[in-house]
C-alpha cells in the first residue's frame, strides 16, 4: 500500500485564487487523493468544502468556498487517507461584494455598513490576523479537527466568537506550553487591561471639549423646549418626519424582512442540498456505476449512506434511502445472475462472491456458484460433443461422397474438450479451495464438491469413449446418458491408429496437468482408465490391423529360394512376415509405455488386460499361419491342388521362423515393454504344430502317389531274373522324393524320406498281407523283391519297419533260391545304377549326421 500513496498532498495552484463565498475554484497539485473515499479533509478559510468536493484525478480537485464570514486571505487544508496532511498550504482571498441600500439580495445584508457618511468604515482593512491574548507567540499549534473530535464543535478558541471559550484558547494556541509561560501570559494580560483603561481615559480626555458642546446644546435644547412647552415649529417639523421615517422604516423593514426569510428558506434549502447532495445523487450514480460495472463503488457509497442515515426520522431521506435500498436488492439480483449464469474468470468470481456477501451476510454465494458451475460444465461437455458429433456426420458424408479418410473432428473434439476441461476445472478447483464456511455443513460440502469434481471428470471421459471406443461403455453408463450420448459415425479404418494416438498424448498432458494443480490421483482415476482404455485399443487395433497385413503376405511370395548355412533354404516370406511384426513392434511402444504421467497403470498389472495383449501377441505370432494356408491353398473351400514343391517351400519358411524370426520378434518384445514375452515365444509349439501337419500334407501327396504303386504289386505274372517292375517304381519314387527335397529342402531330406519310406513299407505290407503270392514262384519273387528294396533302402528302414519285414518274410524264405535272389538284384542294380548310387548317397550322408537336423 505505501508503493501506491506517492506522499503526502502537495497543492501547487489554485483557479481562481480569489473570489466571493460559493466559489467553484479548482485544485491542483500531486498526491490529492486514489479516489473520492481517500480525502477526509478538505478545509477553504476554515471551512469545510468535503462534501462540496469533487475528485477528479490525483492531481486535480474540483471544490467551492464556504459560507466565509471575514474577507482577506485564508489557508485552503488538505488530509488524505493514503498520503496524510498536506504540508505545502496555499491561500485563497474571499472578498464579499458591496450591496447598495436599495438593491435586491438574496442574502441579508449588515445594514450598518450601507449609510450614507460611513465610507470610512466600509474601507477599513479587515484584519485577518488573530490578536494573541496572552501576549505570547507560540511555534505551534493543535490541530483543529482534532480538537473538535476530543470536545465538540459548541465551544470555540476565536476571540470573536460569541461561544469563545478560554479553555478552548488555551489547548488550542498554549497546548504546548510551560507553567512559567502561563504566569507570563497572565502578567501580559493585567498589562493590557492597564493599557486599555488608560487609552479609554486619554480618548475621553481628548474629545473633553466636543462632549462638553453637546451637554451644553442638549441644555439650550430643553430650555427651550420647557419654555414654549412643546409647540416649537422645529421640534414638530422633526417629529413629523421622524413619524413619517418611522412608517417608511417600518413599512420597508417588513419587505426586507419578508425577502430575508424567503432567502433564508431557500438558503437553507441550498444548503441542505449541498450538504446533503451525496444522498440525493446516491440513485443515480447507483445506476451509472451498475452500467460501468463498478461495483466496488456502489458498494462503498451505499455503506457510507447507510454509516450517514441509518435510523434518521427525516422523511424525505427515508424516502431516498428506501430507493437506494430498492436499487441495492436490483444489484444484488444482478450480481447473482452474473454469478451464477455468466461464468467468468476466478478473479471476477472472487469479487461477486464478496460483493454478494457484503450485500447478503446471511447467504451463501460461494456454495451457488461451486453448484451452478458445475451444472454449467456439464451442459458445455454435452454442447461441445453435439457440435463436433454434427461435424463428423458432416465430414463422414463428405467422405463418403469422394472416397476420403479423416476424422479431423474427433481429434478437434479431444483436443478441446481436454482444454476446456483443464480450464474450467482449474478455476472449480480454486473455487473449491477459497470455499470455507464456519458452521457443521462444512464437511458436507467438502465430501459434495469432491463428488462434483469426480462426476465431472468422468462425464468427461466417459464422452470420449463414447467418440474413441464406444463399444467399451458399461451398460450403466449407456442407459443413464442414453438420450444425451450422440451417435458419432464410425471411424474410418486409416484414421484409427493416427486418432487412437493423438488421444492418448492428449490424455496423458491433461492428467499430468492435472496432477501439476494438485488434484489427487483419486479425482483424475477416470481419466487414468479411459486413458489405459485407449492404450489397450490402440495396441489391439495395431495388432489386428497387423494380423491382417500379415495375411496378405501370400500375394507378395515369389517362390524365389534362397540357399542359406548347413543346407537350409527360405524365400522373401519370413523377412515380410519379420519386417511386419517389428513395425507393429514400434508402433505399439508408446502405448506399452507406463511412463506418461506419474501414477500410469502398467498394462499387464490387470489380469483381462494382460490375457488381452498376450492373446493378442500370440494371435499375431500366428498369424501366418493364416497367409500359407492361402498360399497353399490349405483353406476351407479352396479350390485347386496343392503342389509338394511349395509345401516343402513353405516348410522351410516355418523352419526359419521358427529357428530365427521369433527369437528376434521376442527381442523386440522386451525391449518395447511388453512383459510375458515368454509365453508369447512358447506359442510358437502353435506353429510348430502347423509345420508338422505342413509336413503330414507333405507326406500324404507322396504316399497318395506310391499306393498306386505298391496295390499294383501282384503276382500274376513273375519276371524272369530280375526285380518286380513294382519295385523298382516304389525305389524311383523314393528316388524322385530325395531328388526333390535335396533341391527344395534339403533341412527336410532326412525328416522326410525316413518317414515317406517307413509309410510305403508299412503300406507295402500290408496290402501283401491282404493279397499275399500264391505258388513257391511268387512267393520266391516276392522275397527277392523285399529283399532288393531292404537293400536299397537300408539306411531309411526303421527297426520296427525292418522287424515287421523279416517276420513278414521269414515264412516264404525256405522256398528263396539264394543265387536267384543275388542275380535279380545284381540285374536290378545293374539297371538302376543312377538310382542306386543316388541313394546310397543319401543314406551315407544321414548315418553320418545327425538324425534330425531341422531346427525345430
Amino acid at each position: 500500500m505505501s508503493d501506491e500513496r506517492g506522499g503526502p498532498p502537495e497543492i501547487t495552484g489554485l483557479s481562481p485564487s480569489e473570489g466571493v463565498p460559493g466559489t467553484l475554484i479548482t485544485i491542483r497539485g500531486k498526491n490529492l487523493g486514489i479516489d473520492q473515499n481517500d480525502v477526509v479533509m478538505l478545509q477553504i478559510c476554515g471551512q469545510d468544502s468535503l462534501h462540496t468536493m469533487k475528485w477528479i484525478s490525483s492531481s486535480k480537485i474540483l471544490a467551492r468556498v464556504g459560507n466565509v464570514s471575514n474577507r482577506g486571505e485564508g489557508d485552503v487544508r488538505m488530509m488524505t487517507r493514503s498520503g496524510g496532511r498536506a504540508g505545502h498550504i496555499m491561500k485563497f482571498r474571499v472578498f464579499i461584494k458591496q450591496v447598495q441600500p436599495l438593491e435586491e439580495s438574496a442574502v441579508w445584508v449588515d445594514e450598518t455598513k450601507t449609510v450614507p457618511g460611513r465610507e470610512t468604515i466600509r474601507n477599513v482593512t479587515l484584519v485577518t490576523e488573530e490578536i494573541d491574548a496572552l501576549g505570547l507567540r507560540p511555534t505551534k499549534k493543535m490541530d483543529q479537527g482534532l480538537l473538535e473530535r476530543q470536545f465538540g464543535t459548541a465551544t470555540s478558541g476565536n476571540l470573536r466568537m460569541e461561544n469563545f471559550d478560554p479553555k478552548f484558547y488555551l489547548l488550542e494556541n498554549y497546548f504546548d506550553a510551560t507553567l512559567d509561560q502561563l504566569r507570563e501570559g497572565i502578567t501580559n494580560l493585567e498589562k493590557a487591561k492597564v493599557d486599555q483603561e488608560k487609552k479609554s481615559e486619554e480618548m475621553h480626555r481628548a474629545h473633553l471639549y466636543s462632549l462638553i458642546n453637546c451637554v451644553s446644546t442638549l441644555a439650550t435644547l430643553h430650555q427651550q423646549l420647557e419654555e414654549h412647552k412643546g409647540e416649537m415649529a422645529v421640534t414638530k417639523i422633526i417629529g413629523d418626519k421622524v413619524s413619517q421615517a418611522r412608517e417608511k422604516a417600518e413599512s420597508v423593514f417588513k419587505d426586507v424582512l419578508a425577502r430575508k426569510d424567503t432567502a433564508d428558506a431557500t438558503r437553507n434549502a441550498l444548503s441542505v442540498l449541498t450538504r446533503f447532495k451525496f444522498i440525493f445523487f446516491l440513485p443515480k450514480q447507483i445506476d451509472e456505476n451498475m452500467a460501468k460495472g463498478e461495483y466496488a463503488t456502489i458498494l462503498n457509497d451505499y455503506q457510507r449512506a447507510k454509516a450517514l442515515f441509518k435510523g434518521t426520522e427525516v422523511a424525505l431521506f427515508k424516502e431516498v434511502m428506501e430507493a437506494v435500498d430498492d436499487k441495492m436488492l436490483r444489484l444484488r439480483d444482478q450480481l447473482r445472475r452474473r454469478l451464477i449464469d455468466c461464468p467468468t474468470s476466478f478473479e471476477e468470481q472472487s469479487k461477486l462472491i464478496k460483493y454478494l456477501k457484503i450485500l447478503d451476510p446471511s447467504s451463501d454465494p460461494a456454495w451457488d456458484c461451486i453448484t451452478s458451475y458445475h451444472c454449467w460444465l456439464e451442459n458445455c461437455l454435452f454442447e461441445l460433443q453435439d457440435d463436433h458429433c454434427k461435424r463428423a456426420v458432416e465430414e463422414s458424408k463428405h467422405a463418403e461422397r469422394f472416397e476420403l479418410t479423416d476424422s479431423s473432428s474427433r481429434r478437434l473434439f479431444v483436443s478441446q474438450l481436454s482444454d476446456f476441461l483443464l480450464a474450467k476445472l482449474q478455476v472449480f478447483w480454486k473455487l473449491a479451495n477459497s470455499y470455507n464456511i464456519q458452521d457443521e455443513h462444512y464437511r458436507q460440502r467438502q465430501e459434495d464438491i469432491n463428488q462434483m469434481l469426480t462426476l465431472t471428470i468422468n462425464l468427461s471421459s466417459w464422452l470420449l469413449l463414447n467418440a474413441l471406443v464406444p463399444k467399451t461403455l458399461t451398460q450403466e453408463v449407456r442407459a443413464q446418458y442414453s438420450e444425451q450420448f450422440a451417435q458419432w459415425p464410425p471411424i474410418p479404418t486409416g484414421e484409427t491408429k493416427t486418432l487412437m494416438v493423438f488421444s492418448l498424448k492428449t490424455l496423458r498432458k491433461l492428467i499430468c496437468s492435472l496432477l501439476d494443480m494438485q488434484l489427487s490421483q483419486q479425482h483424475v482415476q477416470p481419466l487414468i482408465e479411459l486413458c489405459h482404455t485407449v492404450r489397450l485399443s490402440s495396441i489391439s487395433h495395431s495388432i489386428v490391423a497387423t494380423i491382417q497385413l500379415v495375411f496378405q503376405l501370400h500375394t507378395k511370395e515369389n517362390w524365389s529360394l534362397e540357399y542359406l548355412e548347413k543346407g537350409a533354404t527360405k524365400t522373401m516370406l519370413p523377412d515380410l512376415y519379420e519386417n511386419e511384426i517389428s513395425e507393429c513392434v514400434s508402433n505399439i511402444r508408446e502405448e506399452l509405455s507406463s511412463s506418461g504421467f506419474s501414477g500410469d497403470i502398467d498394462m499387464f498389472a490387470g489380469e483381462q488386460s494382460r490375457e488381452t495383449l498376450v492373446d493378442l501377441a500370440v494371435s499375431l505370432v500366428y498369424s501366418i499361419k493364416k497367409s500359407m494356408d492361402e498360399l497353399l491353398n490349405l483353406r476351407k473351400g479352396a479350390d485347386g491342388q496343392v503342389t509338394p514343391k511349395r509345401l516343402l517351400i513353405s516348410i522351410c519358411n516355418l523352419e526359419y521362423i521358427l529357428g530365427h524370426s521369433l527369437k528376434r520378434i521376442a527381442h523386440r518384445l522386451r525391449e518395447a515393454s511388453f512383459k510375458y514375452t515368454d509365453v508369447v515365444y512358447e506359442s510358437r509349439s502353435k506353429v510348430v504344430a502347423y509345420r508338422g501337419h505342413l509336413v503330414e500334407v507333405y507326406l500324404s501327396l507322396r504316399h497318395s502317389a506310391v499306393m498306386p504303386i505298391v496295390t499294383s504289386a501282384t503276382y500274376a505274372m513273375v519276371p524272369e531274373e530280375d526285380v518286380s517292375d513294382w519295385a523298382k517304381e516304389l525305389l524311383m519314387s523314393v528316388v524322385l522324393a530325395q531328388s526333390e527335397l535335396a533341391v527344395n529342402a534339403p533341412q527336410l531330406s532326412s525328416e522326410c524320406i525316413r518317414a515317406l519310406v517307413g509309410t510305403s513299407m508299412q503300406g507295402v505290407l500290408t496290402h501283401l498281407a491282404q493279397s499275399p503270392p500264391r505258388g513257391e514262384t511268387a512267393c520266391a519273387q516276392c522275397v527277392i523283391d523285399l529283399s532288393a528294396i531292404e537293400g536299397a533302402l537300408n539306411p531309411f528302414l526303421s527297426l520296427d519297419t525292418k522287424t515287421l519285414l523279416n517276420a513278414y518274410r521269414a515264412e516264404m524264405v525256405p522256398v528263396l533260391d539264394q543265387e536267384k535272389l543275388v542275380r535279380c538284384i545284381s540285374t536290378m542294380r545293374s539297371n538302376m545304377r543312377v538310382a542306386m548310387e543316388s541313394l546310397e548317397a543319401a543314406g551315407v550322408e544321414m548315418s553320418g549326421e545327425n538324425t534330425d537336423e531341422s531346427d525345430v
